[in-house]
């Protein structure tokens, strides 16, 4: 029994040591690149990159590059490399924080055709010459406000479609040729924008920063017994807010709400007409006063309870109040007297006359018994 035990430890452990010499083969060592259903390869860790003392990139770790089956290709004193690897349809590239310079030709290989994202960090200081070159698929990239030196073409044949800028104007240090495909009329100064959402009473709303001249998305908020009707840019709610205009500044917006109503039915079967309210979630409804020749109007009540109903009553939800009225061609009724006109004390006293009647005649049989029992006694006693 304990020999079966050991052998089944051991083959735990065998399948163990199996699969992790899997795994290093198959993604590699030293690798943090994730994979999205097979295709997207995202790389974003210090161990993706090669950096050195002074923090500056100077492109993938050779543990990335053998996994991703680079080869290289000499032309003069530059080193090309290119991607043999088609297991990958998509690359996110997210420089990590702290790499303060991209070096020239940073990424001077076929896998730039692949990317589709890049992210530079906050602590970037300079790009060099062609630092990020033909990444032609990148739609656009935000440069932080930290980037003091852009070499001149630094983004060699990029197609860029936005670049935006954090800051307000290009610095001395920017070079002015920058080496795109696309024209300077891409380049976004001031990027940052802030919209900040006031609900007016309903649940709040994290603020939104967003690229300058892009669009953003409605939020959701609720507010209890309220009916959201949408946003506006002005706090007087008289200007909705189209979500497909592009953000060109700071912006707040406003929530404007509908309370809820609830309705009053109003039930009349004598004299006029009484309409039906629509009354404000909270809100007191307004008594009306119906009038009708030959009666008098007692008050309204509430359908579901019979009870008089207090117009100081907030209305929380739908309900129906009937009108009560006195026919005035009938005696007006006591309501301390019972219908049938009788008095309560006369019914009990007629009740102990009829108790006290009953015992008499039971005391009197009594008696007359006890003579006639009495009577025979002498009678048997003088024949004697």
């Amino acid at each position: 029994m304990q020999r079966k035990s050991i052998l089944a430890i051991l083959g735990v452990m065998l399948a163990v040591v199996v699969t992790s010499l899997a795994l290093v083969f198959t993604v590699g060592p030293m690798v943090s690149g994730i994979t999205e259903h097979g295709k997207i390869l995202v790389l974003k860790d210090w161990e993706d990159f090669e950096i050195d003392e002074n923090y500056r990139l100077n492109g993938l770790s050779e543990d990335v590059k053998t996994f991703l089956g680079l080869y290289t290709h000499t032309e003069g004193s530059n080193t090309y490399y290119f991607n043999d690897n088609s297991k990958f349809t998509e690359v996110h590239l997210i420089i990590p924080e702290g790499v303060k310079i991209i070096k020239n030709c940073c990424f001077n290989y076929s896998l730039a055709a692949i990317v589709t994202l890049l992210v530079l960090p906050r602590s970037l200081e300079k790009i060099e010459w062609h630092g990020l070159s033909d990444f032609w698929n990148v739609d656009s990239i935000i440069i932080p406000s930290n980037v003091t030196i852009i070499e001149n073409e630094a983004f060699g044949w990029c197609q860029f479609r936005k670049i935006y800028c954090e800051v307000n104007a290009k610095p001395d240090g920017w070079a002015n040729n920058w080496g795109m495909v696309n024209d300077s009329e891409n380049v976004i100064w001031d990027c940052n924008k802030t919209v900040l959402f006031e609900t007016n009473g309903g649940t709040p709303i994290d603020i939104q920063n967003v690229l300058r001249m892009n669009c953003i998305q409605s939020p959701t908020t609720t507010k209890a017994h309220h009916q959201f009707v949408g946003w506006y840019s002005d706090e007087q709610l008289t200007q909705p807010f189209d979500f497909n205009t592009p953000i060109n500044n700071n912006l707040t917006l406003y929530a404007k709400w509908e309370i809820d109503k609830c309705t009053v039915n109003f039930l009349n079967y004598k004299g006029d007409h009484v309409p039906n309210q629509q009354i404000d979630y909270g809100s007191c409804a307004v008594e009306p006063t119906p009038t009708c020749e030959g009666y008098t109007f007692l008050g309204w009540y509430n359908l579901a309870n019979d009870q008089k109903f207090d117009f100081n009553t907030p209305i929380t939800y739908d309900m129906q109040l009937y009108a009560k009225w006195r026919d005035n061609s009938k005696p007006e009724e006591d309501p301390t007297q019972p219908e049938n006109n009788e008095t309560p004390s006369t019914t009990v006293e007629n009740k102990n006359n009829g108790v006290i009647g009953w015992v008499i005649g039971l005391v009197l049989a009594g008696v007359g018994a006890a003579g006639t029992v009495a009577g025979v006694v002498v009678a048997k006693k003088r024949r004697k």
